[in-house]
């Protein structure tokens, strides 16, 4: 017997055994990751290893959204800092792209 009422939106969820890896530059970390992914029996997906077929980044990412868990490596690719603290404030940081996705895969839940 199942511990969550039926017409919730719980009861609708289908299981997938795919993972999103969301990535900076740092490819090392992106592979170890992944492998580590694999030897758990689940499928790593990184959106640049998958084919275009034509379409937009967003098409592609609704393609494979079929997930259940979504891991975002933040590496230091990038450097920033303030205007009023100026360059040599500069510290290292995540791309903002990596830093977009994470938001948008918790919004597509």
């Amino acid at each position: 017997m199942e511990n969550y009422p039926r017409n919730s939106k719980t009861a609708q969820l289908k299981k997938s055994n795919r993972v999103f890896v969301v990535h900076g530059h740092d490819n090392e970390m992106k592979q170890a990751v992944a492998r580590t992914v694999e030897t758990l029996g689940l499928e790593a997906v990184i959106l640049r290893e998958k084919p275009n077929r034509g379409q937009t980044i967003i098409e592609k990412i609704e393609r494979y959204s079929d997930v259940d868990f979504a891991v975002v490596l933040l590496s230091p690719d990038d450097t920033g800092y303030s205007r009023a603290d100026g360059l040599h404030a500069a510290k290292p940081r995540a791309r903002q792209k990596t830093s977009y996705w994470t938001l948008a895969l918790r919004e597509m839940e």
